[in-house]
């Protein structure tokens, strides 16, 4: 499936071919829109032909931590990574968050939001789809963010 060694993590590399050039440019810019909001954040989506991967979160965790880091990246930055892997093959999709994000958002919270994507994928429609998972991402993120600050306030 991949190349030894592994690539370093890209931001979107869409080898399943599940988005057209015109919405690959779409998610490039809204990837960046979310990276300006949440600075820390960075992403990387992934698609791919995974046949029958009897557990995709495990081998996005894997593909997460196995890649080297890009030219420039940091240890600090892959911890704050969100991994989005799609499997055109299934047509299953699992959310991987780096170490820096996981203890901020639940894993339910961000099965909430992957779902939100079902019917809209179900249908064909996938750049929809993605679109609509981001507008949840954002708005779990902003709540985690919020939830933060409350925090910080109460206790200084």
């Amino acid at each position: 499936m991949f190349p030894l060694p592994l690539p370093p993590l890209r931001r979107l590399f869409d080898a399943a071919d599940l988005w057209s050039k015109f919405e690959h440019g779409k998610i490039e810019r809204r990837l960046k829109a979310l990276e300006r909001r949440f600075p820390q954040i960075r992403w990387s989506l992934y698609s791919m032909d995974a046949g029958d991967v009897a557990n995709l979160r495990l081998f996005g965790f894997w593909l997460l931590n196995a890649s080297p880091l890009a030219e420039g990246e940091t240890e600090e930055q892959r911890a704050w990574t969100i991994l989005v892997v799609f499997n055109g093959a299934s047509g299953k999709v699992a959310l991987i968050p780096g170490y820096g994000v996981e203890p901020w958002v639940s894993d339910d919270q961000w099965q909430r939001a992957l779902s939100s994507m079902q019917e809209r994928w179900s249908r064909g429609k996938r750049w929809s789809a993605l679109s609509r998972f981001f507008d949840a991402a954002e708005v779990v993120l902003r709540s985690a963010y919020t939830r933060v600050r409350r925090q910080l306030r109460r206790e200084s």
